[in-house]
């Protein structure tokens, strides 16, 4: 794991962050990379450890919205448990080429993070709004 990546997680400063970081790094495990990750409000199941990709040179960011308020998002290749909602925009993309959507957790609605769509596709999902599955819900 990078010195960004350990300080963006250590931003968190919650017992998800703790539970996350051990399932993202549990690639030695044989169940750690399927290991599903789920929202932390309602965990129902979102994405997998497994579909974690690397955009702009990492898997982890730290991004603000027009408003400022910040996010720490993580990158996934896909979250079936999200569903986009509202037209795709490039207004203020993160992710030079790419247009979003806002992606909701399709069990409660609770704002999980972002679908990404153009040069490639993917989510950028709030690290902190997720859990691994079978961890308590907020």
């Amino acid at each position: 794991m990078t010195e960004t990546t350990t300080r963006l997680l250590d931003e968190l400063g919650s017992a998800s962050r703790e539970a996350l970081l051990k399932s993202l790094e549990s690639e030695y495990d044989e169940t750690g990379p399927r290991q599903p990750l789920c929202c932390a409000r309602c965990a129902r199941a979102v994405t997998r450890v497994d579909q974690a990709v690397e955009r702009d040179g990492g898997h982890v960011h730290r991004r603000s919205n027009p408003a400022g308020v910040s996010f720490v998002i993580g990158c996934f290749r896909s979250a079936g448990g999200c569903r986009a909602v509202g037209e795709p925009t490039d207004y203020w993309s993160w992710f030079v080429g790419h247009r979003w959507q806002a992606a909701l957790c399709a069990g409660c609605g609770r704002h999980l993070g972002w679908r990404f769509s153009g040069a490639s596709e993917f989510h950028g999902l709030i690290l902190e709004r997720l859990k691994p599955c079978g961890v308590g819900a907020d």
